[in-house]
Protein backbone atom coordinates (compact mmCIF):
# COMPACT_ATOMS: atom_id res chain seq x y z
CA UNK A 1 0.00 0.00 0.00
CA UNK A 2 1.59 3.30 -1.18
CA UNK A 3 1.82 5.92 1.30
CA UNK A 4 3.67 9.60 0.79
CA UNK A 5 6.34 10.38 3.41
CA UNK A 6 5.97 13.24 5.69
CA UNK A 7 8.99 15.11 4.77
CA UNK A 8 8.76 18.04 7.09
CA UNK A 9 8.74 15.76 10.18
CA UNK A 10 10.14 12.48 11.42
CA UNK A 11 7.72 9.60 9.60
CA UNK A 12 4.64 9.61 11.50
CA UNK A 13 4.18 6.23 13.29
CA UNK A 14 0.39 4.83 13.87
CA UNK A 15 -1.16 6.47 17.43
CA UNK A 16 -0.34 3.40 19.74
CA UNK A 17 -1.05 3.22 23.54
CA UNK A 18 0.12 2.13 26.66
CA UNK A 19 -1.60 1.70 29.84
CA UNK A 20 -0.25 2.08 33.99
CA UNK A 21 -3.01 2.25 36.40
CA UNK A 22 -1.98 3.43 39.70
CA UNK A 23 -3.81 4.27 42.82
CA UNK A 24 -2.54 7.78 44.46
CA UNK A 25 -3.88 10.61 46.34
CA UNK A 26 -4.48 13.44 45.77
CA UNK A 27 -4.50 14.19 42.08
CA UNK A 28 -1.30 15.73 40.75
CA UNK A 29 -1.50 19.71 40.18
CA UNK A 30 -1.57 20.35 36.02
CA UNK A 31 1.22 22.20 34.50
CA UNK A 32 0.92 24.31 31.98
CA UNK A 33 1.62 24.26 28.37
CA UNK A 34 1.69 27.12 25.81
CA UNK A 35 -0.27 26.39 21.96
CA UNK A 36 3.11 25.08 19.60
CA UNK A 37 3.74 28.10 16.88
CA UNK A 38 3.18 28.22 13.89
CA UNK A 39 3.75 25.67 11.44
CA UNK A 40 5.65 27.54 7.96
CA UNK A 41 4.63 26.25 4.51
CA UNK A 42 6.04 23.52 2.83
CA UNK A 43 7.80 25.03 -0.47
CA UNK A 44 8.23 21.75 -2.84
CA UNK A 45 8.88 24.43 -5.52
CA UNK A 46 11.74 25.49 -3.71
CA UNK A 47 14.73 22.55 -3.60
CA UNK A 48 16.54 24.18 -0.69
CA UNK A 49 13.40 23.23 1.54
CA UNK A 50 11.78 20.51 0.41
CA UNK A 51 12.36 17.73 -2.24
CA UNK A 52 9.49 16.98 -4.42
CA UNK A 53 6.81 14.49 -3.06
CA UNK A 54 8.02 10.84 -3.06
CA UNK A 55 5.69 7.90 -1.96
CA UNK A 56 6.87 5.38 0.68
CA UNK A 57 5.24 2.89 3.30
CA UNK A 58 2.19 3.01 5.19
CA UNK A 59 2.66 3.01 8.97
CA UNK A 60 0.83 1.14 10.84
CA UNK A 61 -2.91 1.37 11.55
CA UNK A 62 -4.64 2.96 14.58
CA UNK A 63 -7.78 2.17 16.22
CA UNK A 64 -9.88 3.21 19.34
CA UNK A 65 -7.97 1.30 22.24
CA UNK A 66 -10.27 -0.16 25.21
CA UNK A 67 -8.56 1.06 28.66
CA UNK A 68 -8.42 -0.63 31.81
CA UNK A 69 -11.15 -0.07 34.38
CA UNK A 70 -10.71 2.42 37.58
CA UNK A 71 -13.06 1.35 39.73
CA UNK A 72 -13.66 2.90 43.15
CA UNK A 73 -14.87 0.59 45.99
CA UNK A 74 -16.44 2.10 49.06
CA UNK A 75 -14.59 5.28 48.25
CA UNK A 76 -14.74 8.36 50.44
CA UNK A 77 -14.88 12.37 48.15
CA UNK A 78 -11.91 13.16 47.23
CA UNK A 79 -10.12 9.54 46.86
CA UNK A 80 -8.59 9.43 43.39
CA UNK A 81 -7.56 6.64 40.60
CA UNK A 82 -5.01 7.35 37.85
CA UNK A 83 -4.24 5.64 34.64
CA UNK A 84 -1.87 6.36 31.92
CA UNK A 85 -1.84 6.77 28.24
CA UNK A 86 0.47 7.29 25.98
CA UNK A 87 0.04 8.78 22.58
CA UNK A 88 1.98 8.59 19.40
CA UNK A 89 1.44 11.13 16.99
CA UNK A 90 0.45 9.94 13.40
CA UNK A 91 -2.64 8.61 12.75
CA UNK A 92 -6.25 8.93 14.26
CA UNK A 93 -8.82 5.86 14.06
CA UNK A 94 -11.15 8.04 12.53
CA UNK A 95 -10.98 10.35 9.73
CA UNK A 96 -13.38 12.27 7.72
CA UNK A 97 -11.61 13.55 4.42
CA UNK A 98 -13.75 16.46 1.94
CA UNK A 99 -11.29 16.75 -1.48
CA UNK A 100 -12.47 20.89 -1.86
CA UNK A 101 -11.07 21.88 -5.89
CA UNK A 102 -11.08 25.03 -7.88
CA UNK A 103 -12.61 23.48 -11.20
CA UNK A 104 -11.50 26.01 -13.55
CA UNK A 105 -9.22 25.70 -16.46
CA UNK A 106 -6.10 26.25 -15.00
CA UNK A 107 -6.73 23.07 -12.60
CA UNK A 108 -6.96 20.47 -15.64
CA UNK A 109 -3.54 18.44 -14.70
CA UNK A 110 -4.27 18.73 -10.88
CA UNK A 111 -7.59 17.11 -11.46
CA UNK A 112 -6.13 14.65 -14.11
CA UNK A 113 -3.76 13.29 -10.95
CA UNK A 114 -6.52 12.96 -8.31
CA UNK A 115 -8.75 11.40 -10.73
CA UNK A 116 -5.88 9.16 -11.44
CA UNK A 117 -4.65 8.32 -7.61
CA UNK A 118 -7.68 8.66 -6.13
CA UNK A 119 -7.95 5.14 -5.52
CA UNK A 120 -4.21 4.54 -4.21
CA UNK A 121 -5.27 7.45 -1.69
CA UNK A 122 -8.32 6.10 -0.49
CA UNK A 123 -6.24 3.00 -0.06
CA UNK A 124 -3.35 4.59 1.78
CA UNK A 125 -5.88 6.27 3.95
CA UNK A 126 -8.15 3.26 4.79
CA UNK A 127 -4.63 1.52 5.59
CA UNK A 128 -4.08 3.68 8.90
CA UNK A 129 -7.21 4.45 10.14
CA UNK A 130 -9.81 1.88 11.37
CA UNK A 131 -12.94 4.30 9.45
CA UNK A 132 -12.53 6.42 7.08
CA UNK A 133 -14.91 8.60 5.01
CA UNK A 134 -14.12 11.06 1.73
CA UNK A 135 -16.21 13.41 0.29
CA UNK A 136 -15.73 15.98 -2.87
CA UNK A 137 -16.72 19.23 -3.35
CA UNK A 138 -15.80 22.02 -6.07
CA UNK A 139 -15.84 25.45 -7.19
CA UNK A 140 -15.74 28.22 -9.59
CA UNK A 141 -16.49 31.60 -9.83
CA UNK A 142 -19.13 32.76 -8.14
CA UNK A 143 -20.40 33.57 -11.65
CA UNK A 144 -20.87 29.73 -12.59
CA UNK A 145 -21.17 28.27 -9.00
CA UNK A 146 -19.86 29.15 -6.00
CA UNK A 147 -19.79 25.81 -4.23
CA UNK A 148 -21.27 22.31 -5.03
CA UNK A 149 -21.48 19.11 -3.47
CA UNK A 150 -20.51 16.32 -5.73
CA UNK A 151 -20.33 13.62 -3.01
CA UNK A 152 -21.00 13.85 0.50
CA UNK A 153 -19.01 12.08 3.25
CA UNK A 154 -19.22 8.37 2.65
CA UNK A 155 -17.38 4.99 3.01
CA UNK A 156 -18.38 3.82 -0.36
CA UNK A 157 -15.17 4.48 -2.25
CA UNK A 158 -17.00 3.29 -5.46
CA UNK A 159 -19.28 6.34 -5.24
CA UNK A 160 -16.52 8.45 -4.60
CA UNK A 161 -14.16 7.73 -7.53
CA UNK A 162 -17.49 8.23 -9.27
CA UNK A 163 -17.86 11.66 -8.39
CA UNK A 164 -14.06 12.45 -8.81
CA UNK A 165 -14.31 10.95 -12.97
CA UNK A 166 -17.69 12.52 -12.77
CA UNK A 167 -17.79 15.41 -15.90
CA UNK A 168 -18.69 18.07 -13.03
CA UNK A 169 -15.09 17.86 -12.12
CA UNK A 170 -14.21 18.79 -15.53
CA UNK A 171 -11.64 21.99 -15.29
CA UNK A 172 -13.11 24.83 -17.69
CA UNK A 173 -14.33 28.23 -17.19
CA UNK A 174 -13.66 30.74 -14.25
CA UNK A 175 -14.35 34.28 -15.20
CA UNK A 176 -11.88 36.49 -13.89
CA UNK A 177 -8.55 35.86 -11.60
CA UNK A 178 -10.34 35.14 -8.58
CA UNK A 179 -12.45 32.46 -7.16
CA UNK A 180 -15.01 31.35 -5.14
CA UNK A 181 -13.16 29.77 -2.49
CA UNK A 182 -14.04 31.33 0.82
CA UNK A 183 -18.06 30.52 -0.60
CA UNK A 184 -17.00 27.03 -1.08
CA UNK A 185 -14.68 26.51 2.33
CA UNK A 186 -17.89 28.53 4.53
CA UNK A 187 -20.29 26.06 2.62
CA UNK A 188 -18.04 22.87 3.97
CA UNK A 189 -18.81 24.12 7.50
CA UNK A 190 -22.20 25.16 7.65
CA UNK A 191 -23.81 22.96 5.27
CA UNK A 192 -25.52 19.92 7.10
CA UNK A 193 -25.50 17.67 4.01
CA UNK A 194 -21.75 17.12 3.78
CA UNK A 195 -22.30 14.85 6.55
CA UNK A 196 -19.29 15.21 9.18
CA UNK A 197 -19.31 12.78 11.72
CA UNK A 198 -19.19 13.90 15.77
CA UNK A 199 -15.86 11.57 16.46
CA UNK A 200 -14.21 11.89 13.43
CA UNK A 201 -11.26 13.74 12.88
CA UNK A 202 -12.54 16.63 10.16
CA UNK A 203 -10.14 17.62 7.33
CA UNK A 204 -10.39 19.42 4.45
CA UNK A 205 -7.98 18.76 1.63
CA UNK A 206 -8.20 21.57 -0.36
CA UNK A 207 -6.42 22.56 -4.42
CA UNK A 208 -6.11 25.85 -5.50
CA UNK A 209 -4.57 28.16 -7.40
CA UNK A 210 -5.58 31.63 -7.08
CA UNK A 211 -7.09 33.15 -3.80
CA UNK A 212 -11.03 33.96 -3.42
CA UNK A 213 -12.57 37.22 -3.76
CA UNK A 214 -12.47 39.05 -0.83
CA UNK A 215 -15.41 40.11 0.11
CA UNK A 216 -17.25 37.82 -1.28
CA UNK A 217 -21.31 38.71 -0.89
CA UNK A 218 -23.32 36.06 -3.33
CA UNK A 219 -26.65 37.00 -1.44
CA UNK A 220 -28.01 39.55 0.52
CA UNK A 221 -26.62 40.12 3.89
CA UNK A 222 -23.87 37.85 3.43
CA UNK A 223 -20.15 38.59 3.31
CA UNK A 224 -17.54 36.09 3.29
CA UNK A 225 -13.68 37.67 4.44
CA UNK A 226 -10.98 35.20 5.50
CA UNK A 227 -11.87 36.01 9.21
CA UNK A 228 -15.38 34.91 9.35
CA UNK A 229 -14.63 32.04 7.18
CA UNK A 230 -11.95 30.74 9.91
CA UNK A 231 -14.71 31.33 12.12
CA UNK A 232 -16.81 28.90 10.55
CA UNK A 233 -14.40 26.52 10.09
CA UNK A 234 -13.31 26.74 13.88
CA UNK A 235 -16.64 26.39 15.14
CA UNK A 236 -17.38 22.84 12.93
CA UNK A 237 -13.82 21.85 14.11
CA UNK A 238 -12.54 21.65 10.53
CA UNK A 239 -8.74 21.20 9.69
CA UNK A 240 -7.74 22.61 6.62
CA UNK A 241 -4.40 21.01 3.98
CA UNK A 242 -3.79 23.54 1.46
CA UNK A 243 -2.13 22.10 -1.79
CA UNK A 244 -1.29 25.43 -3.25
CA UNK A 245 -0.02 25.34 -6.77
CA UNK A 246 2.76 27.87 -7.44
CA UNK A 247 1.46 29.44 -4.29
CA UNK A 248 -1.33 30.87 -5.49
CA UNK A 249 -3.65 30.17 -2.60
CA UNK A 250 -1.46 33.00 -0.95
CA UNK A 251 -0.91 35.23 -4.05
CA UNK A 252 -1.65 38.88 -3.25
CA UNK A 253 -3.87 41.27 -5.57
CA UNK A 254 -3.55 45.18 -5.94
CA UNK A 255 -6.63 46.77 -5.42
CA UNK A 256 -8.93 46.56 -8.04
CA UNK A 257 -12.72 46.71 -8.85
CA UNK A 258 -12.84 42.96 -9.21
CA UNK A 259 -11.19 42.13 -6.31
CA UNK A 260 -15.02 41.89 -4.26
CA UNK A 261 -17.53 39.78 -5.46
CA UNK A 262 -21.87 40.67 -5.27
CA UNK A 263 -23.07 43.86 -3.75
CA UNK A 264 -21.35 44.04 -0.26
CA UNK A 265 -22.61 46.50 2.54
CA UNK A 266 -20.64 48.70 3.46
CA UNK A 267 -18.89 48.54 -0.18
CA UNK A 268 -14.79 47.10 -0.55
CA UNK A 269 -14.34 49.78 -2.90
CA UNK A 270 -12.03 47.44 -4.65
CA UNK A 271 -9.46 47.31 -1.86
CA UNK A 272 -6.14 44.99 -2.18
CA UNK A 273 -6.19 40.83 -1.42
CA UNK A 274 -3.15 40.88 1.71
CA UNK A 275 -1.45 38.33 1.10
CA UNK A 276 -1.43 35.18 2.84
CA UNK A 277 -5.35 34.34 2.43
CA UNK A 278 -4.55 30.45 2.13
CA UNK A 279 -2.44 30.41 5.08
CA UNK A 280 -4.48 32.38 7.25
CA UNK A 281 -7.09 29.54 7.09
CA UNK A 282 -4.96 26.63 7.30
CA UNK A 283 -2.83 28.00 10.14
CA UNK A 284 -5.73 29.21 11.77
CA UNK A 285 -7.85 26.07 11.94
CA UNK A 286 -3.99 24.00 12.35
CA UNK A 287 -3.87 22.61 9.59
CA UNK A 288 -0.92 23.04 7.00
CA UNK A 289 -0.31 24.37 3.78
CA UNK A 290 2.34 23.53 0.88
CA UNK A 291 3.06 25.13 -2.73
CA UNK A 292 3.89 22.62 -5.67
CA UNK A 293 4.96 22.84 -8.78
CA UNK A 294 2.02 22.96 -11.41
CA UNK A 295 1.98 19.94 -13.48
CA UNK A 296 4.67 17.39 -12.11
CA UNK A 297 1.53 15.35 -10.95
CA UNK A 298 2.90 15.64 -7.28
CA UNK A 299 -0.10 16.50 -5.59
CA UNK A 300 -1.61 13.17 -4.22
CA UNK A 301 1.91 12.25 -2.95
CA UNK A 302 2.16 16.04 -1.47
CA UNK A 303 -1.35 15.12 0.31
CA UNK A 304 -0.67 12.24 2.00
CA UNK A 305 2.61 13.78 3.43
CA UNK A 306 0.67 16.99 4.96
CA UNK A 307 -1.91 14.35 6.42
CA UNK A 308 0.92 12.93 8.16
CA UNK A 309 2.56 15.61 9.32
CA UNK A 310 -0.32 16.99 11.08
CA UNK A 311 -0.12 17.33 15.20
CA UNK A 312 -2.80 15.73 17.04
CA UNK A 313 -4.90 17.77 19.66
CA UNK A 314 -5.65 16.18 22.35
CA UNK A 315 -8.85 16.58 24.56
CA UNK A 316 -10.64 14.33 27.15
CA UNK A 317 -14.03 14.16 28.48
CA UNK A 318 -16.09 12.18 31.21
CA UNK A 319 -19.43 11.15 30.00
CA UNK A 320 -22.98 10.40 32.45
CA UNK A 321 -20.97 10.91 35.73
CA UNK A 322 -21.61 14.87 36.21
CA UNK A 323 -21.79 15.88 39.89
CA UNK A 324 -19.88 12.40 41.14
CA UNK A 325 -16.72 12.57 39.65
CA UNK A 326 -14.08 15.30 38.55
CA UNK A 327 -11.11 14.72 36.29
CA UNK A 328 -7.36 16.13 35.76
CA UNK A 329 -4.77 15.67 33.26
CA UNK A 330 -0.94 15.72 33.69
CA UNK A 331 0.41 17.64 31.16
CA UNK A 332 -3.26 20.10 31.22
CA UNK A 333 -5.61 19.99 27.78
CA UNK A 334 -5.32 20.29 25.37
CA UNK A 335 -2.03 19.16 24.81
CA UNK A 336 -0.42 18.75 21.46
CA UNK A 337 1.38 15.88 19.99
CA UNK A 338 3.54 15.88 16.71
CA UNK A 339 4.12 13.34 13.81
CA UNK A 340 6.93 11.24 15.19
CA UNK A 341 6.22 12.58 18.64
CA UNK A 342 4.73 10.88 21.90
CA UNK A 343 2.63 11.78 24.77
CA UNK A 344 2.37 10.62 27.97
CA UNK A 345 -0.78 11.59 29.53
CA UNK A 346 -1.79 10.98 33.07
CA UNK A 347 -5.20 10.86 34.04
CA UNK A 348 -7.00 11.40 37.33
CA UNK A 349 -10.27 10.86 38.55
CA UNK A 350 -11.41 12.02 41.58
CA UNK A 351 -14.93 11.65 43.57
CA UNK A 352 -16.24 14.93 43.96
CA UNK A 353 -17.64 16.21 47.42
CA UNK A 354 -20.96 15.99 45.78
CA UNK A 355 -21.36 12.82 45.10
CA UNK A 356 -22.72 11.84 48.79
CA UNK A 357 -25.93 14.55 46.80
CA UNK A 358 -25.75 12.86 43.89
CA UNK A 359 -25.97 8.87 45.99
CA UNK A 360 -28.68 10.22 47.99
CA UNK A 361 -30.75 10.80 44.54
CA UNK A 362 -29.34 7.57 42.28
CA UNK A 363 -27.99 4.84 44.58
CA UNK A 364 -24.30 4.02 45.59
CA UNK A 365 -23.47 2.40 41.96
CA UNK A 366 -22.04 4.83 39.26
CA UNK A 367 -20.72 3.56 35.92
CA UNK A 368 -18.99 6.37 33.29
CA UNK A 369 -16.64 6.63 30.50
CA UNK A 370 -13.47 8.58 29.77
CA UNK A 371 -12.31 9.20 26.54
CA UNK A 372 -9.42 10.52 24.61
CA UNK A 373 -9.87 12.56 21.71
CA UNK A 374 -7.04 12.86 19.35
CA UNK A 375 -7.90 16.70 17.19
CA UNK A 376 -11.99 15.38 17.83
CA UNK A 377 -11.33 11.55 16.96
CA UNK A 378 -12.15 9.06 19.71
CA UNK A 379 -8.75 7.88 20.55
CA UNK A 380 -9.46 5.51 23.79
CA UNK A 381 -11.85 4.15 26.24
CA UNK A 382 -11.92 4.12 30.18
CA UNK A 383 -14.49 2.95 32.41
CA UNK A 384 -14.66 4.26 35.75
CA UNK A 385 -17.30 2.87 38.16
CA UNK A 386 -18.16 3.18 41.87
CA UNK A 387 -19.75 0.58 43.90
CA UNK A 388 -20.57 2.29 47.77
CA UNK A 389 -19.74 5.54 49.05
CA UNK A 390 -18.91 6.56 52.47
CA UNK A 391 -20.21 9.80 53.27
Amino acid sequence: MVRARALVAAAAAAAAVAVTVCVVSPAPATAQRSVPPRRPEIDFTDPACCPAPTVGPSPKPSKVTRLPRLSFRRARPGDTLCGDVVIDGGAVPKDDLMLLTDVTGSMRSAIATVRKEMTALMNARGAVSTTVRFGVASYRDESEFGFRLNQPLTANRRAVQAAVDSADLNASGGGDALEANLVALHALATDARVGWSSDARRLVAWFGDVPGHEPSCPAPGVRHTRSSVLAALRKARISVIGVSLAGGLDRPFRPATRNSWGSCKPPSRGAAIAAGQGSSLTDGTRGIMAKLVPGTGTEVAALLGLIDALELEITSSLHDCAGVFTTAYTPALPAFVEAGKSLTLRQCVTVDAAACDAAKANGLFFRCTLKVLATGALFSVRPVDMVGLKC
